[in-house]
């Protein structure tokens, strides 16, 4: 059976150059369509390398609106080896889109990676900590690694020693 491209579903989408190639690069694709109640697409997408995700929700934003969908997903795969820690702000972001945190969240957090376990590290007491882990924010952080990275580990969201600085 002959697998299917973006642009074999998605005919009338017209992007860019920059974002055409990207999604030309794609393999791997999956496809999943709900009309009823509201009209929502979501689509699995294999990478190469690593693809700019500002350009992925420019794509997801422009297809929502051709389309007059609810919402418009694409779940990028990347291989493991193209995951470093610098990306973590990335699967931050993704997160918050998906409402477990609030943009910014991690914006002055100390974020390491021993292999096993990412470590975020906060400037929130203990109670804000102990919120922000009953909301089970590390299990979604850790899937979303999963997801785009096939990268498995623990997140560990703790206090971090410049809690005082920001109360």
């Amino acid at each position: 059976m002959e697998s299917k491209g973006f642009f074999d579903v998605f005919k009338r989408y017209t992007p860019s150059i920059e974002k055409r190639k990207m999604l030309e690069r794609a393999t791997d694709a999956k496809f999943r369509y709900k009309k009823e109640p509201t009209m929502q697409f979501e689509v699995e997408l294999s990478f190469p390398t690593h693809e700019d995700s500002e350009l992925i929700y420019e794509v997801e934003d422009e297809c929502k609106s051709l389309y007059g969908a609810s919402s418009f997903k694409i779940i990028p795969h990347f291989p493991p080896s193209e995951f470093n820690i610098g990306r973590f702000k990335e699967i931050s972001c993704e997160a918050a889109m998906c409402g477990a945190i609030t943009y910014g969240f991690l914006n002055d957090a100390d974020i390491s990676d021993d292999g096993d376990t990412i470590t975020i590290r906060i400037p929130f007491y203990q109670g804000g900590i102990d919120f922000v882990k009953s909301s089970g924010t590390e299990t979604i952080l850790s899937n979303i690694l999963f997801s785009r990275y096939g990268v498995k580990r623990r997140v560990s969201i703790v206090s971090g020693e410049n809690a005082d600085d920001f109360y």
